[in-house]
Formats: C-alpha cells, sequence, structure tokens
C-alpha cells in the first residue's frame, strides 16, 4: 500500500488500505468509452422542468419514466407514481466537472416482495445505479464495468417493508458528452422468502501457498511475524494473534458467522471466508476478493498485508494497538466479501478517511454515510445488511469501547498522516479487482 518505511512522516507515501479504513476499489473496466446502447425511446413524453412550485407526479407512458431536471437530491426526486414494471429514461449531464446525479422516487413494497433493476448504458461509462429504501439506506449496487464490483443485475428479496425506493444514478467520474441510460425495475410481490447464509471465517496466520486475488498473480504467504511491523514486538506474534481474533469476533458478534484462528480442529468442514496475515505490498495494507452483496459465494480470499504496517513503526505501538489495526483491517476486509461498501465516518469500519492513528483505535460496523467513490448521496447501515446476509443480530461496541475509540481521536499526534486520496481509485485496464 505504501512504500515501506520507518521513522518520518509517511504522509507523502502512497497508500491504499483494503483493510478497515481504505478498500480502494481499482476496477478493471476494459477503457473504452465507445458502443451507445439505447438512446431514450421517442415515445416518452417530454416534460417540463418546473411548470409548478412542486412537480405533481407525471402520468405513465407505456411505463416509460422520462427524467426531469433538477432531480439530483432525495426531495427533488422524480416521482413515479406506477410501481409494476418501469423504464426509468434519462441522461446523465456531460458537464466535465462534478458527475450527474438522477434519483427517481418509486412506491414501495413489503418484506418478501422481490424487486429486479437492470441498467443499460454507454459502455465504459462508468454509470452506477443504487437502490435505496425510504430511509434512504444502500438495498444494493450496480456497476457494470466491473463484475468483482456488483453483480450484473439486482435481483433482491427485500428483508423489510420500505414505503417508497429510491434509485439513484450516477457516473463514478464525470464525463464530457452526455450519458443516455435506461434503468429497468421491477418488483413481484411475494415472491419469496430471503435466505440466510451463514458464514465461517477463518483468520490464516500460519502461510498458505498459491494464493491468488482477483487477477494477480498467484503468491505464497509465510507465517505472519508480528517483529517484520516493528522490531520491538519481537516474541508477540501468538499474542498479537490471540488479539485479533477476539477483536474479529467481537466485530461480528451477534451475527451467523463463526470465527476461527488457522490450525483449529474445530473448524467446520465445508466452505469458508479465509483471511490471510502476510506479505508486503508497496501500496496495499490489504486485498479482498470482491465485494459480495449478499454473500452470494461463500469460499474466497482475503489478504492483510501485514508487513506493509511497519508505517506505523512512527507510532510505537503496542501489542495491543498494532493487534486494533491488523483486526480493523481485516474486519474491512471480510465486510467487503460479505458485500459491504466504503463510506466516511472514521468510525465505521468500513471508513476510508480515517487517518493513521485513527485506524489503530476500535471501530465498529455502525449505518455511515456512503463514500462518495461509491455514491454521492445515501447512507451504508452495517448492521442491517450484516444481518440481512447472515442472520442474527449485530451486538454494538460496549460503552467503555465507544468511549476509548472518541478519546483516542482526539490524541493530538504530532506523527498522525493521512492516505492520499487520489490513489484510491485508479483504473486498472486488463485487471477486475478491489484494491484496499
Amino acid at each position: 500500500m505504501l512504500p515501506r518505511a520507518t521513522g518520518a512522516r509517511a504522509s507523502s507515501l502512497a497508500y491504499v488500505s483494503v483493510g478497515m479504513t481504505l478498500l480502494l476499489l481499482a476496477t478493471s473496466v476494459g477503457c473504452d468509452f465507445l458502443g451507445l446502447i439505447v438512446p431514450a425511446p421517442a415515445s416518452a413524453p417530454s416534460w417540463p422542468t418546473e411548470v409548478l412550485p412542486s412537480r405533481p407526479p407525471r402520468p405513465p407512458s407505456d411505463g416509460i419514466y422520462t427524467e426531469t431536471e433538477p432531480n439530483d437530491t432525495f426531495e427533488d426526486a422524480d416521482v413515479v407514481a406506477a410501481s409494476g414494471d418501469v423504464d426509468l429514461v434519462g441522461t446523465l449531464a456531460g458537464t466535465g466537472s462534478a458527475a450527474d446525479i438522477d434519483i427517481f422516487r418509486l412506491p414501495g413494497g413489503q418484506a418478501e416482495d422481490r424487486v429486479h433493476v437492470t441498467v443499460e448504458t454507454i459502455t465504459g461509462s462508468g454509470v452506477v445505479v443504487a437502490l435505496l429504501d425510504a430511509r434512504q439506506r444502500l438495498l444494493a449496487y450496480l456497476d457494470p464495468m466491473s463484475r468483482l464490483n456488483s453483480p450484473p443485475e439486482i435481483d433482491l428479496i427485500l428483508r423489510e417493508p420500505t414505503d417508497h425506493f429510491f434509485v439513484v444514478v450516477t457516473s463514478l467520474f464525470p464525463m464530457s458528452w452526455e450519458i443516455p441510460y435506461t434503468v429497468r425495475f421491477s418488483l413481484e410481490p411475494v415472491a419469496g422468502r430471503p435466505l440466510y447464509r451463514s458464514q465461517v471465517l477463518v483468520l490464516n496466520f500460519d502461510g498458505a501457498d498459491d494464493v491468488r486475488i482477483g487477477y494477480r498473480t498467484s503468491v505464497a504467504i509465510p507465517p505472519f511475524d508480528v517483529s517484520l511491523i516493528d522490531e520491538r514486538l519481537a516474541g508477540q506474534t501468538q499474542i498479537v494473534a490471540e488479539h485479533i481474533v477476539a477483536m474479529v469476533r467481537e466485530d461480528f458478534r451477534g451475527l451467523g458467522l463463526a470465527v476461527y484462528r488457522s490450525g483449529d480442529p474445530a473448524i467446520p468442514q465445508g466452505p469458508r471466508h479465509t483471511v490471510h496475515f502476510g506479505l508486503y505490498d508497496e501500496r496495499l495494507l490489504g486485498l479482498a476478493e470482491n465485494i459480495d452483496p449478499y454473500n452470494s459465494n461463500p469460499q474466497q480470499e482475503a489478504i492483510v498485508f501485514t508487513d506493509s504496517f511497519a508505517l506505523f513503526s512512527v507510532f510505537r505501538p503496542s501489542a495491543q494497538q498494532i493487534a486494533q489495526t491488523l483486526a480493523n483491517v481485516a474486519s474491512h476486509e471480510a465486510g467487503h466479501l460479505l458485500g459491504l461498501r466504503h463510506t466516511r465516518d472514521v468510525h465505521d469500519i468500513m471508513d476510508t478517511t480515517a487517518s493513521a492513528r485513527q485506524m489503530m483505535v476500535n471501530q465498529w460496523f455502525r449505518s455511515a454515510q456512503l463514500h462518495e467513490t461509491v455514491l454521492p448521496v445515501g447512507f451504508q447501515d452495517s448492521p442491517a445488511l450484516l444481518a440481512w446476509t447472515l442472520g442474527g443480530q449485530l451486538v454494538g461496541p460496549t460503552a467503555g469501547k465507544v468511549f476509548e475509540a472518541q478519546m483516542a481521536r482526539l490524541m493530538d499526534d504530532p506523527n498522525d498522516f493521512h492516505i492520499p486520496r487520489e490513489l484510491l481509485s485508479t483504473c486498472t485496464c486488463g485487471q477486475d479487482h478491489d484494491e484496499w
């Protein structure tokens, strides 16, 4: 993530943290911007932007609704009156600066209703589509440019009722030309019961051969050695590993996820997610195989590049502190394998905005604003999404842990540094993976 360094401030170093605090999504997109798919249908009527102080819902035309600006906030969302099968047609403005946002509001649904969403647009345009509930919480996400960042379509059984839906369409990066799109939305009442997929998570400190994440070259991972992070911690590898296991278990407490340490004879047979601890990467703290909404694939891997954490030796961390840092990153990576995305709240495990010093104190899964590289509006309710995925109910942090985290973030450490955010969203043509 960052070049190997000791001592001096690391603010000039390039780093990207897949672990708890930075999960760079460097996704492969075959970076071509050719191929127009689906112009706005000619049958769609054109409606004035503002004819009344408040716009009434537009009547349907063969199930087609055409966006009307301004519609870039939840308050100004285009109201779609009909439920069922609807085509949402629009164009993202090509300003060359900030990406346009189009928001539609549709009638809601009940638990066990089935929602299906697809999008057609210009290849390589970076268009993404998000489905949010009435509380502006992310339910599902479409990124056509990366099959490791999202499935090819949204096909979701609702876990909870919602008074209405928001469909948000935007681009991951601004364009200098207009981008037409058609989003197809359908709602099928009482289509089935949601599936909860309990999960085994193994934290591997013993090394492994032939580990391949995404399209990266396979690597051999040596056994974890905490002295490679800070030589002052020599001889405390097993203590740090035990702390990490306990901390990750605490992060997921109450959910249908069982956390084991590698070598434990109690690990059940069958699929499992594995987080490996070891190795150095010049620009990564961690790497996850993909973002897997609702845990559709129960056997995946991630790496926490422990040797890269030598960056944190500038803080002279204790065994407990370096364990907390590694546990935050491990839970962040596991969160991606369970479908979670980046947020911007330093208390949240999925955050990508915390300083290095803030990464060293306890974080927990919470409801937080989505990071703008995911979506410029809306929230991710990690406790709800994890419960909807794994079953159970997340037990929040104890008051003492919250207090400890809040106090630690108030400390003014002259050695603290921030990660260069421009390094967190690089188009790596020919690859398709999620990096942090």
